[in-house]
């Protein structure tokens, strides 16, 4: 049964697209290494409860320069803080008195990107108001990387409530 496990898997593709299950993401080379960029989606009423929709994971040599905590045991009270949107790589509005803002959980809507890309160049965007109601009037983000060299994330936001954004991005560099 070894003998049929091949030594290394398939090459890894410069970009790909799966919209039933609402991820993109690409992979290409800086330098003889890899520079990967993984996006997540929402597929209408998924069961995954992290407000991680819109969040990114950018690796490039094997180095986390933006992570997704991932999870852990759930009875671990930790466990549900790793879940929050101020936890991945989001904007997220700036509220007063404490209050923590957050998407609708699970949100009941398609968030799907729509990219390109190749060995050389990715692009992506994303409508990431749906979920968001009551604290975005509107929020789109894309992520533009013309080279493997250079990534520009831009968010064109208008909150419905609360005074300005705050950009979390989760990085161990």
């Amino acid at each position: 049964l070894m003998r049929e496990i091949p030594a290394r898997g398939p090459a890894f593709r410069p970009f790909l697209a799966m919209p039933d299950i609402r991820l993109m993401s690409s992979v290409r080379e800086l330098g003889g290494e890899k520079v990967k960029l993984f996006l997540m989606g929402n597929q209408s009423g998924a069961s995954h409860t992290h407000e991680a929709k819109g969040s990114f994971v950018l690796e490039f040599a094997g180095h986390s320069f933006a992570m997704d905590f991932g999870s852990m045991d759930y009875s671990n009270p930790m466990a549900e803080l790793l879940k929050n949107a101020q936890r991945h790589n989001l904007l997220v509005p700036l509220a007063p008195g404490g209050e923590r803002p957050r998407p609708a959980n699970p949100i009941m809507a398609d968030l799907r990107h729509h990219g390109a890309g190749d060995a050389t160049r990715f692009q992506a965007g994303l409508d990431l108001t749906p979920g968001w109601e009551g604290w975005y009037r509107r929020w789109h983000r894309t992520w533009d990387a013309p080279t493997p060299a250079e990534l520009t994330i831009t968010d064109e936001w208008e909150v419905a409530r609360g005074e300005g954004v705050v950009f979390y991005w989760t990085t161990p560099l």
